[in-house]
């Protein structure tokens, strides 16, 4: 199997509909997958580590969910205000991170196509 790179003008509006700001800012936040450097200026993104993070962001579940979560953890155990605005900071990471609609199936057409191109086992 032949391994596919992209480079971040193929990734962002037709891989992840973000802006190409965006996506480069989730690679420096830790949040995207680290990029391969090929040379001074080439820096691409392995196939398999963007499906890996197409996979943990629907793994991730809706940011409202992770929101509430959150927020009934914080009533519960009183935590100081130092932790609390680092809630409020993770929150608005996961939040960043639910995919739109759009992605997830964009992401499962993409399976889909690869599925129906691989030739037959012989």
């Amino acid at each position: 199997m032949a391994l596919k790179y992209y480079r971040v003008n193929q990734i962002c509006p037709h891989i992840f509909p973000v802006g190409r700001s965006t996506f480069l800012q989730w690679v420096k936040d830790g949040i995207a997958p680290a990029p391969i450097k090929l040379g001074l200026r080439t820096t691409v993104w392995s196939e398999e580590s963007l499906e890996q993070f197409a996979a943990d962001m629907a793994a991730a579940g809706s940011a409202a969910e992770l929101r509430r979560q959150a927020d009934e953890i914080n009533q519960v155990i009183g935590l100081p205000p130092e932790v609390k605005s680092e809630l409020a900071f993770i929150q608005k990471v996961k939040a960043e991170l639910d995919p739109p609609r759009e992605v997830k199936e964009g992401m499962e057409l993409t399976r889909r196509i690869k599925k129906e191109q691989k030739p037959p086992k012989l």
